[in-house]
């Protein structure tokens, strides 16, 4: 279960902006080298003695909190330098499981959002929760050889599976699992970096045809290492005309084109 890791601090009223240049600088640079983090953020508000600030952040589990934090992950991590900023700081941090991530803008009275590590056009994934959906993964070759009756429609090859909607990837990419079911033929490879930093040389392959609900399109893949999470990035969600709808927190069509794709010309 993913745990959220909360750090509350007062800082010196004139030292405020060192501390986040600090967080941005060193902290949340080292947390994206860490397998199993997720997000983080930085929250302020003004008091009395100074400027208060909560540093919120989210990992997949408290396995991947001790790489950054040591065995005794509820010790507070402060380098000398943040201690000569504040007034007070947490010695100890407090953890919570996260049960849920619906939209709550209340918990944004008093605090100020100052950063986060994500970029704004993986807001919904980040913030909402992740957010899959059901798609069908069919050899699109094989499609074409059956419409000319070459092979039959039950040799066509196909899976359903889950997929992480994620508008952060540009491409759809499928595992090295999905593409030995699949067999779609290599067109080339590209390097890519993944969600810990690491840069990785990838297949690159093709036809997909992705069909999701009454809607179809037809693309590349990215091969991604082993049985890595499939991914439904930008470039197929655009063309099939969907969206993630933030209430329901799950993939709709576009409610405003029900019947068929729109696609934007400009």
């Amino acid at each position: 279960m993913a745990v959220a890791r909360h750090f509350i601090c007062v800082s010196k009223t004139e030292r405020a902006d060192e501390y986040i240049a600090h967080l941005k600088n060193n902290t949340f640079k080292k947390l994206q080298t860490i397998q199993g983090f997720i997000k983080a953020s930085i929250l302020k508000r003004d008091v009395e003695n100074g400027v208060e600030f909560l540093i919120a952040t989210e990992w997949e589990n408290t396995e991947a909190i001790k790489k950054f934090a040591g065995d005794d992950y509820e010790i507070a991590v402060v380098p000398q330098i943040v201690k000569d900023i504040m007034i007070y700081y947490d010695e100890r941090v407090r953890h919570y499981e996260i049960i849920s991530r619906l939209i709550d803008f209340t918990i944004f009275n008093k605090f100020e959002v100052i950063a986060d590590l994500k970029k704004i056009h993986q807001f919904k994934n980040n913030f909402m929760g992740h957010i899959y959906a059901e798609i069908e993964l069919i050899n699109g070759n094989d499609l074409a050889l059956a419409m000319q009756k070459i092979i039959g429609e039950e040799e066509v090859k196909r899976m359903r599976v889950s997929a992480l909607v994620d508008t952060g990837a540009i491409m759809l990419c499928i595992n090295e699992n999905i593409q030995e079911q699949l067999q779609l033929p290599i067109m080339e490879t590209r390097k890519a970096q993944l969600a810990n930093g690491a840069i990785v040389e990838c297949e690159v392959v093709g036809f997909v045809e992705v069909r999701f609900k009454n809607r179809a399109t037809t693309c590349r893949a990215m091969v991604l290492p082993g049985d890595s999470e499939p991914l439904l990035g930008a470039i197929p969600l655009e063309d099939m005309d969907v969206l993630i709808d933030p209430q329901r927190q799950e993939l709709i069509v576009n409610p405003d084109h029900p019947y068929f794709a729109q696609m934007k010309i400009k």
